[in-house]
């Protein structure tokens, strides 16, 4: 019984929240941004990706490479998700 009452008092103000949201959408102009950025974060990821082929398996090269591509593929899909919501049909 505890664990719902503290369930329901934290989900409460994400009720409540929702339902007073606004359809917000960003501009044509601000999307298109936001597409280009993620058009270039992943063509970076796509040049690290050859780099990586390129390098031993376990050098400092193949790991940093790895990690790039890691945050840039992040990035990428964070800043999809944006797109999708602000972005998306009104």
């Amino acid at each position: 019984m505890k664990w719902l009452s503290l369930a329901s008092i934290l989900l409460m103000p994400t009720v409540s929240n929702a339902e007073h949201q606004n359809d917000y959408h960003f501009s044509k102009d601000h999307c298109a941004e936001i597409y280009k950025g993620i058009q270039f974060l992943l063509s970076e990821a796509d040049k690290h990706w050859e780099l990586l082929n390129e390098n031993p398996e376990g050098s400092k090269e193949f790991i940093e490479d790895a990690m790039r591509i890691q945050w840039l593929a992040n990035v990428a899909g964070n800043y999809s998700t944006v797109y999708q919501t602000f972005c998306g049909e009104k």
